[in-house]
């Protein structure tokens, strides 16, 4: 633990009425840097639970304690890197990885979860309507996957997450954006096929269907109502997205 270091008057031949003279190592003055929760826990695993703890600290302190954390700074952090890792805009990447996911872990292991994502992307597919020119579709939700299980996410836990994100009233559409290609595709092999998913305005199923991709490789959607069958839906679904999962390395 720590110790205070004070020397007394009638070693330096100071005022006798004074108990103590500065420190021993004539510092005028000390920032002490710690975290203090864990300075605690330690303080009353070694002394035991009772012991006075704020009695003790007190003798390093002539002011107020002053408290800062790097939380917001390391999520700005994250968020920045995800960004540029996966290429997808901020307020939807937000939706697909939350704050609570990254808070949970060390900085090293987001970071680890962060790099190296085109080693985890098994299939890249290839469309051929940007002005007559190929064009790689964007593969961000291949990224998103790849972080989340490398954060220990299970495989029903992020089918749930990206249900929940094409079920945003507010994102939906920017959503299917990264998506609909990759459904559409693990469903009958080609983009132009309806994928049924569940409305966002309400109950029943909507279905959506690819009509171009942009030059990043995005899709642009046409979205439509649908009375299909709900048993229909949700077997089918579930297979969608088992085939999503698998375009992705464990």
């Amino acid at each position: 633990m720590f110790s205070a270091h004070i020397d007394y008057h009638y070693r330096l031949g100071a005022n006798p009425r004074l108990p103590y003279v500065g420190n021993k190592f004539g510092l005028d003055k000390v920032v002490f840097v710690m975290n203090y929760g864990c300075t605690e826990s330690i303080y009353k695993h070694f002394y035991g639970p009772e012991a006075d703890f704020i009695g003790y600290i007190n003798k390093f302190c002539s002011s107020n304690y002053f408290t800062y954390s790097f939380n917001q700074l390391k999520e700005e952090y994250y968020y920045k890197r995800i960004i540029d890792n996966t290429r997808i805009d901020p307020n939807t990447v937000r939706l697909f990885i939350r704050p609570e996911d990254l808070s949970e872990h060390t900085v090293r292991e987001v970071v680890n979860a962060i790099e190296d994502l085109s080693d985890f992307v098994l299939v890249r597919l290839i469309e051929d309507t940007y002005h007559g020119n190929p064009i790689i579709l964007h593969d961000g939700v291949l990224r998103v996957i790849a972080i989340l299980r490398k954060l220990g996410m299970s495989n029903d836990n992020i089918k749930n997450r990206l249900k929940e994100c094409m079920t945003n009233k507010d994102y939906y559409q920017v959503v299917f954006s990264y998506m609909a290609a990759f459904l559409a595709y693990n469903k009958c092999g080609n983009y132009k096929c309806l994928v049924y998913y569940r409305n966002p305005y309400g109950n029943g199923l909507c279905a959506v269907q690819v009509r171009t991709f942009d030059n990043f490789g995005r899709a642009d959607c046409t979205f439509f109502t649908d009375r299909g069958s709900e048993t229909k839906y949700a077997e089918e679904f579930s297979q969608i997205l088992d085939q999503l999962l698998k375009m992705v390395a464990s």
